[in-house]
């Protein structure tokens, strides 16, 4: 019995194909794009600690300062999910290693039965998610859209996701009370958007230059890729103990829901020797997070004062690194328009032993993943406890001079689940091109 239910077909989403840097003719400025930053080290060798769920133990990958948080994230829900099994290296693993882990989930998740017109779609979508595989380790580029929690632009990335069966989700929402706001934002990209700001702020057209004010008013004030009709949004979306990934601050993060209540799992390395702290809550944009164990209970960390100064300056760092990239790519967005690139791995995947971790009340392997087509959803819910006139970020803010946006609501697809597993893997984002 695997730790979570497997994922329904996937569908849902709204990811759209398009440029991942769209630039206008004429000389128009260019956006970086949204890019984990990861450590250059792609023969880094990371920490796993041992944590108990439900009963049941597993490793978890942690994370050094600038460590791939991408390919953390996906390692630690497989693992979760029961999907792959963890060798015994001494408590210690590689990020080739890990690739090779994602590839081997990949391989299995290929369906056996697939139409014959449907193999060569499924070919391409199966050879975009491996080119990305080598750049986990270094940082992936995303595009978000801000109109929904599941809306990003479709890219080589989405399909990754997707053929794993991973839901990827973002909190980057605009307010939908905030008329003004939600015209001048648009289903614009963060790329686009950016490009906005740089185009026609000082544009002669009155409505041009007044919308470019309100898109950088909004992205400053939301410089943290997370806003309360986010949080919101999120909330709505997500079935209790679905196993999911979200973007947030350039770093990516495995995210569960408990009784409602969002948490993000604890990866950072600070935390190596403290199995009871395997959750932190996310209620806020600002942190406020609450630790607690692998039953949802509220679980402080007990150390030593040494301990505990170390750890303060650890998540101190963190947070300072966190501001500091987002401010950087803010103002690379606005002072330096030029493209940044990912690097990719210069050497390939790396074969695992037949050894594998020994494990304790270990559930019996899940088997292959499954992968098969379902009908798309429409768009995503607007939370409605995000209340007209709140300040998203607790700044200041443009005030809107309407009243309330329209708002539309999809149900998520129900999950026929078994009583005795103790987590819900919920359908990934239909990463298909809207025509």
């Amino acid at each position: 019995m695997s730790y979570g239910d497997m994922a329904e077909p996937n569908g849902g989403g709204s990811s759209e194909k398009g440029s991942s840097a769209p630039g206008g003719a004429g000389g128009n400025a260019t956006a970086p794009p949204l890019r984990s930053t990861n450590s250059d080290n792609e023969d880094h060798v990371y920490h796993v600690r041992w944590v108990e769920l439900g009963g049941v133990k597993y490793p978890i990958v942690t994370q050094n300062e600038n460590g791939p948080c991408p390919l953390l994230a996906i390692i630690n829900l497989l693992v979760l999910k029961g999907a792959i099994h963890l060798q015994d290296m001494g408590g210690i693993v590689t990020a080739e290693q890990l690739k090779s882990y994602v590839m081997d989930a990949l391989l299995g998740a290929m369906p056996g039965d697939l139409p014959e017109a449907s193999q060569l779609n499924y070919q391409q979508n199966f050879d975009d998610a491996a080119s990305i595989l080598p750049k986990l380790s270094t940082g992936i580029d995303v595009n978000v859209r801000f109109t929904g929690v599941r809306d990003f632009e479709f890219t080589a990335v989405c399909s990754l996701f997707d053929l794993l069966q991973i839901p990827l989700y973002h909190g980057w929402v605009v307010d939908p009370h905030n008329q003004a706001q939600c015209r001048a934002v648009g289903r614009l990209t963060y790329n686009q958007l950016a490009e906005k700001v740089i185009n026609d702020r000082a544009s002669p057209d009155k409505e041009k230059s007044w919308n470019a004010e309100l898109c950088d008013h909004f992205l400053k004030d939301t410089s943290s890729q997370l806003t309360i009709a986010g949080i919101n949004q999120l909330k709505d979306t997500m079935k209790d103990h679905e196993l999911a990934v979200l973007f947030r601050n350039n770093h990516f993060i495995t995210l569960t829901k408990h009784n409602g209540q969002l948490h993000q799992l604890v990866t950072d390395q600070g935390f190596l020797q403290m199995p009871s702290v395997v959750w932190e809550t996310l209620s806020g944009v600002v942190g406020g997070g609450k630790f607690t164990d692998g039953d949802f209970r509220e679980s402080p960390p007990q150390l030593t004062p040494e301990q505990q100064i170390e750890t303060d300056a650890q998540i101190a760092r963190q947070m300072q690194n966190e501001d500091a990239q987002a401010a950087a790519t803010m103002s690379a967005s606005r002072a330096h328009p030029a493209s940044m690139r990912d690097r990719r791995s210069k050497s390939g995947l790396h074969h695992r032993s037949k050894r594998s971790w020994p494990r304790q009340n270990q559930p019996g392997h899940q088997g292959n993943l499954v992968l098969s087509g379902a009908p798309g959803g429409g768009d995503t819910s607007i939370p409605d406890d995000v209340r007209a006139g709140d300040d998203v970020q607790g700044q200041s803010r443009v005030p809107s001079p309407d009243g309330d946006h329209g708002r539309s609501h999809v149900s998520p697809t129900d999950n026929t689940s078994n009583s005795k597993k103790w987590l819900n893997i919920q359908p990934q984002l239909d990463c298909k091109a809207q025509m």
